[in-house]
């Protein structure tokens, strides 16, 4: 597919992957100013592991934005990805008030 519709689609994708890489760093402060805790290295990890299929997904979708004709999104990947926003949301809560 090609035009603006997919360079938009791939920015976009290109973006949500950086965001969720800031959040991950952002994450992982905490360990590096203090005393570690058991649960903090359990969070990070979550929250890596998060990252990393994150990171899968998008460059996936990247991937077959470069097809004439791009297969919709599975509503199952949908769910997925947005599972993943809200735990990562979770962990950010975790560390917040732990």
């Amino acid at each position: 597919m090609s035009g603006l519709a997919a360079e938009r689609t791939r920015l976009a994708w290109r973006r949500t992957v950086l965001s969720f890489s800031v959040a991950i760093v952002l994450f992982c402060k905490p360990a590096f100013t203090g005393v570690v805790r058991r649960a903090d290295i359990v969070i990070i990890a979550v929250t890596a592991l998060l990252w990393v299929l994150a990171t899968i997904a998008g460059h996936r979708r990247i991937v077959d934005m470069d097809d004439e004709a791009p297969a919709a999104m599975r509503p199952r990947t949908a769910y997925a990805l947005a599972g993943l926003v809200l735990l990562l949301a979770v962990a950010g809560l975790a560390i917040t008030f732990m």
